[in-house]
């Protein structure tokens, strides 16, 4: 987890550096993109410091005593948050893209700046809207005594610890429902419309589509597309698995495992952790991977910064 977090603000501040300096990379896409990084940085800083945290203050896994009832609350509302940030503007650039390569002369009138910095600011509202529910379910602090009998090394001082976890009530299965249910929505509506957009593409554009376009405009555009279904499919894919093991426990209320046995249950909500924290970081190399203009910037941002040679 520390290697990813360090990788994972690297390759993001990274991308917010070329955009911040290479003026080409301020496009209405970036912005999005930008956006997501943002969310994706605050999500990895907040999601893993806090295990980091906890890991260093004592020997017990469920210990919160060293982040407080406070420090529960807030880490619950911001990685719920900006995981809803990240969600909605993963639909919105898929939308903006679906909009101009299905129908570019309606996406010349409605694209501008100032719109996509509005969406993105709504995309905050929403996220801290939607985050409340799960915030106020996740965040029951109790204290809990611990038997004298056992050592804890760095808690030999201590018999007793502090535990941040869910309400076990069905506003608990309420609140998993509004958490989950905007994911696969959005993933259905990203898989459609990138669905719609690929076939756009392999069939070609003709006529008025592609009026003022040159064929290496079309192939570069081409590219940034079809970076952007990779970015958006990656998403989702990477995420499924912790979106799932969040769900099953509304299947089977008296068990906070749902039908998944409790040991395979601890398995994969690691190995759906460590996926989900691989999606915030993984984003920039698919941007240099696929796009030939993210790598040119980057040299440009880079190199301008440095005086390194091209």
């Amino acid at each position: 987890m520390p290697i990813l977090l360090a990788l994972g603000l690297s390759l993001n501040f990274a991308f917010l550096f070329v955009v911040a300096r290479v003026q080409t990379m301020r496009t209405i896409t970036n912005y999005y993109l930008v956006n997501l990084s943002i969310s994706d940085s605050l999500y990895m800083l907040f999601a893993i410091a806090d295990k980091i945290l906890r890991f260093n203050a004592s020997s017990l896994v469920f210990d919160y005593t060293v982040l407080t009832k406070s420090g529960c609350i807030f880490i619950a509302c911001t990685t719920d948050m900006t995981f809803y940030v990240s969600l909605f503007t993963v639909v919105l650039f898929t939308y903006e893209r679906f909009v101009a390569i299905i129908f570019p002369l309606k996406a010349q009138l409605l694209s501008s700046k100032k719109r996509t910095l509005i969406f993105i600011f709504i995309t905050w509202m929403f996220g801290f809207t939607f985050s409340i529910p799960y915030t106020i379910c996740n965040s029951q602090w109790s204290k809990v005594d611990l038997p004298r009998r056992h050592s804890y090394s760095d808690m030999d001082q201590r018999d007793y610890m502090y535990m941040c976890y869910q309400f076990d009530s069905p506003l608990t299965n309420a609140a998993l429902v509004v958490r989950v249910f905007p994911f696969f929505i959005s993933m259905a509506i990203v898989t459609i419309l990138n669905s719609m957009i690929c076939v756009k593409i392999a069939r070609g554009s003709k006529g008025v589509c592609e009026a003022g376009r040159t064929p290496k405009g079309i192939k570069s555009r081409n590219k940034v597309v079809r970076m952007l279904i990779v970015t958006s499919m990656l998403f989702f894919i990477l995420l499924f698995p912790f979106e799932i093991s969040s769900f099953v426990p509304i299947f089977d209320p008296d068990s906070i495992y749902g039908f998944i046995p409790a040991d395979v249950y601890h398995s994969w909500i690691q190995i759906s952790r460590i996926m989900t924290y691989i999606n915030c970081a993984i984003n920039p190399l698919i941007y240099n991977a696929m796009s030939a203009r993210y790598r040119t910037a980057f040299m440009q941002a880079f190199c301008g910064a440095f005086r390194c040679r091209m």
